[in-house]
């Protein structure tokens, strides 16, 4: 099973995902995850209480409250992995 977490502003890996998409049919839309930022979105240093990113595009911006962050970013990504795991486990079943 294949999820992808993708960035729309990221430019480097737009090929990649499109290759996914019209190549191989893959991943499913529910398991695909869309969201804000670019090519360095995954990419931060956390300091206390705050997060700061990567400035690849201004849709991010460069410093953000670790909340935001895991609101915007992290938690979407846990609940793809969430949603991978669990058709991983009905898989096994059969």
């Amino acid at each position: 099973m294949l999820g992808l977490v993708y960035f729309p502003l990221d430019n480097i890996g737009k090929s990649t995902r499109e290759w996914f998409y019209n190549s191989l049919q893959k991943p499913p839309e529910n398991f695909r995850a869309k969201l804000q930022g670019g090519h360095l979105r995954p990419l931060g240093i956390r300091i206390g209480d705050l997060v700061f990113n990567f400035p690849d595009t201004l849709s991010v911006p460069p410093i953000e409250a670790v909340n935001k962050r895991n609101a915007e970013f992290e938690a979407p990504v846990l609940k793809l992995l969430a949603t991978l795991e669990q058709k991983r486990q009905e898989m096994q079943k059969k």
